[in-house]
Formats: C-alpha cells, structure tokens, sequence
C-alpha cells in the first residue's frame, strides 16, 4: 500500500509539510486528500496504518513528508519498529 505520510514532532508541523508537497504533485487542496494521509509523530502515523495491517495488509510504500531528510528516514524506521511490534 502506498501511502503519503507527514512525519515531524507535532501534527501542525507535519501537516504544513505534507499538505503543500500533495498541492504541488496533484494539483487540488490538500482538504480532498486529508484523511488517507496521516500526519503526525510516528505514534499517529502507526495508529493510521494499524488497520490496515490487521486487515492483512503487510507491505507499506510510505512517501514521507518531513522538514528534513533525516528527520523523514528516522519517522519511517519508527513507523516499521511500531508496526512490526503488534
């Protein structure tokens, strides 16, 4: 499942990256995209996904949005760590 993701230290902030990045790649507001996209700490973004991994879902492609590199790679190995552990 490929999923767009906002990752950072707070909701606000994770949204201000993620909602201009998918304005830009799909050309329409952010509002029509919103909730098949988490944003958030790795916590809020896990808790999205969980569903789908209990529905059997066991690969995700997440498109992270990040105020950094960094910051974007260590929210997805969070992700996997929080996920593989239910």
């Amino acid at each position: 499942m490929q999923v767009w993701c906002g990752l950072a230290d707070s909701k606000q902030t994770a949204r201000a990256c993620i909602a201009p990045a998918m304005q830009a790649f799909y050309q329409l507001p952010f509002e029509r995209f919103e909730r098949y996209c988490p944003y958030g700490t790795a916590d809020d973004v896990a808790e999205f996904l969980l569903p789908y991994v209990d529905a059997g879902c066991t690969e995700f492609n997440l498109i992270p949005q990040s105020p950094d590199y960094e910051q974007a790679v260590a929210g997805v190995a969070a992700v996997k760590k929080l996920l593989t552990r239910t």
